[in-house]
């Protein structure tokens, strides 16, 4: 009985960083969006069941003229530095206008 009480009362603690895994699609998209200037398209989807570790993101802008396919994903992995640490994977497609 008192086991059941115990265990009951018992939370675990917030686990290390899971407020920067809070990330939600719409805040990657304004993010995306605030650093790529020009005409674009950004669609963020959450691949991970809704617990924000895994995103399929696609990009079409203006600004990836002239750029090769390394070029483009690097601005957006530089743009997404600090989300990215925090997730187990991306699928990224880009392309330019």
């Amino acid at each position: 009985m008192a086991l059941r009480r115990a265990l009951r009362s018992w939370t675990l603690p917030p686990a290390r960083g899971f407020s920067a895994l809070a990330n939600s699609e719409t805040d990657i998209k304004e993010k995306l969006l605030r650093h790529i200037p020009g005409n674009r398209t950004v669609d963020v989807q959450d691949t991970s069941g809704g617990c924000g570790t895994f995103y399929s993101i696609r990009v079409v802008a203006d600004e990836f003229k002239g750029k090769s396919v390394i070029e483009q994903h690097k601005m957006i992995n530089s743009i997404l530095k600090e989300e990215v640490a925090n997730w187990h994977g991306m699928t990224l497609v880009t392309k330019a206008t």
